[in-house]
């Protein structure tokens, strides 16, 4: 069933200046301001404002920092206990603790820091790149949003 003036037609164009241009050649041929609308998509991960930012709850790039976390936590816990042992003579028995404790410590910040970011590069393309506006314009007339 065909109703006048139910179409939609959008357009997008790549900024502010060519809305305007649109909107304004709309309005020169008889579209009023009611029966249009024009509005800009942010970059993504810009859409809502969450506490730390962005607007989802979980980085699909962080995935995988825990189980790096816990490889790289007894890799560098085992480096720092040996050489906490090989100057345990000079500094004496703590040294194994501490050595261990920063070994520990020091992996398990590489080891998230080295594995986080390769899934979601692999699984999550970026659909927009960050800093680009879209702006829309619709208009109940066919043809009337073509960029001049």
């Amino acid at each position: 069933m065909n109703h006048p003036g139910s179409e939609i037609v959008a357009a997008v164009v790549e900024d502010e200046q060519a809305a305007d241009r649109l909107c304004a050649s709309l309005r020169r041929n008889g579209v009023r301001r009611g029966e249009m609308d024009r509005f800009a998509l942010n970059p993504a991960g810009q859409h809502h404002g969450l506490p730390l930012g962005g607007d989802e709850d979980t980085d699909a790039g962080a995935k995988t920092g825990s189980s790096g976390a816990i490889a790289g936590a007894g890799l560098g816990g085992a480096v720092g206990a040996t050489i906490g042992t090989a100057v345990a003579p000079v500094i004496g028995p703590s040294a194994i603790v501490g050595g261990m404790a920063a070994g520990v410590y020091a992996g398990s910040l590489a080891g998230a820091l080295n594995s986080m970011g390769a899934y979601a590069e692999a699984t999550h393309p970026v659909v927009r790149p960050p800093g680009a506006s879209w702006w829309q314009c619709v208009s109940p007339i066919p043809g009337s949003c073509a960029p001049s």
